[in-house]
């Protein structure tokens, strides 16, 4: 049986240094970009689409086919680099306005979720909005993160 899985990026400003070239939103794609095609891969060769709320469209088809040729990483094992080109994403990334798919919906839900529960706000608490993303647990991609035990990939 087929079962949802959550990948979630993280972007911790307070960890970084910021620079004049830094760009945050490319880091979080790049990361859950390689992250998602990795699941495909080691799920026995599968396949995907991204789908995203509208953002620079042009930005983020570019930054696709870029990966899908070269998308250098860190590796475990050596100082250089190794090759993650991105081959197990179907199509250029579709872009939806949330009103008019449930599936960016949820993605905002969870996204918010666990922004929440990473900063709580004290008028929230009393609703348990910070113990939200607790519930997910379930069906998060643990594997994503060998850092986080939720999976969350911190950039």
């Amino acid at each position: 049986m087929n079962q949802a899985k959550i990948l979630n990026v993280a972007y911790r400003k307070e960890n970084r240094s910021f620079g004049l070239d830094e760009d945050i939103q490319e880091d979080c794609w790049k990361f859950l970009i390689t992250r998602f095609n990795t699941f495909l891969e080691k799920k026995g060769n599968e396949y995907g689409i991204l789908f995203s709320d509208e953002t620079n469209e042009p930005k983020l088809r570019g930054l696709v086919r870029k990966m899908r040729i070269y998308n250098p990483v860190p590796s475990l094992y050596s100082s250089k680099p190794r090759m993650a080109n991105i081959n197990q994403i179907l199509e250029d990334p579709v872009i939806r306005k949330s009103e008019h798919s449930y599936f960016v919906q949820i993605a905002d839900l969870i996204a918010h979720a666990l922004y929440r529960n990473l900063y709580p706000k004290g008028s929230y608490k009393k609703y348990n909005v910070d113990r939200l993303f607790d519930i997910l647990d379930p069906i998060l991609l643990k594997e994503a993160s060998k850092k986080d035990a939720r999976g969350i990939v911190y950039v």
